[in-house]
């Protein structure tokens, strides 16, 4: 599904299969709210929202050109297949008027592979994005590269201050008077289930005494 309201690359990348309705409904509403109308920043809030949506914090923009997949649901044109063939290669049932899919009927061919940006140096220059770690809260966070919608962000950096606390909290005082106490136990404990279960053979007198009873008999 394209939204209706896409223009300029916002489209073209909803019409590739990189953006959803939800992406690019996120990316039109800050950009009434912000101010923004330069394409390539209101391409980056629209992955930035893609990537949340599947799965990440944030989008690498240096690599995000090799890294998106395409998502089939979203493809254009899937929906004109629809009863062609089983999902597996095989023509399906005939349609409710007697028949079958014209298999020789030209389908609808795939979209085109978006044309990325060249550089996103827009986004430093927005009113929608802070720059660096100690910039004023924005919607959106550019840091070494990685834009985040900044919520996403303030939540990373609260789960790496808690980790860092964490390690340099000193580990639990042991005592080693203690743990020696009760090694000597377990180790005691030990000896003393192992002598119980070991077989106690008769002396070598009441071997004798039991053979000659045996002998007498």
């Amino acid at each position: 599904m394209i939204p209706v309201r896409a223009t300029g690359l916002l489209r073209e990348f909803a019409e590739a299969g990189v953006l959803s309705v939800a992406d690019v409904h996120v990316a039109l509403r800050l950009s009434r709210l912000g101010g923004e109308a330069v394409p390539e920043v209101l391409l980056g809030v629209a992955l930035a929202v893609r990537g949340v949506r599947t799965g990440s914090v944030c989008v690498d923009l240096s690599t995000v050109a090799d890294a998106v997949v395409l998502e089939p649901d979203d493809l254009d044109g899937l929906d004109g297949l629809d009863g062609l063939d089983g999902g597996d290669g095989v023509p399906g049932p005939a349609a409710a008027d007697g028949r079958a899919g014209d298999l020789g009927a030209p389908q609808p061919a795939d979209p085109p592979a978006p044309l990325w940006p060249d550089n996103w140096d827009a986004l430093t220059t927005s009113p929608l994005v802070a720059v660096g770690p100690a910039a004023p809260w924005r919607p959106l966070r550019l840091v070494d590269g990685l834009l985040y919608l900044d919520r996403y962000w303030q939540h990373e950096q609260l789960v790496r201050r808690e980790l860092e606390e964490r390690a340099a909290r000193a580990g639990p005082v042991v005592v080693r008077a203690r743990v020696s106490l009760w090694r000597s136990r377990l180790s005691a404990t030990s000896r003393s289930a192992s002598s119980r279960s070991v077989l106690r053979l008769p002396s070598r007198k009441k071997w004798s005494s039991a053979h000659g009873t045996l002998s007498g008999a």
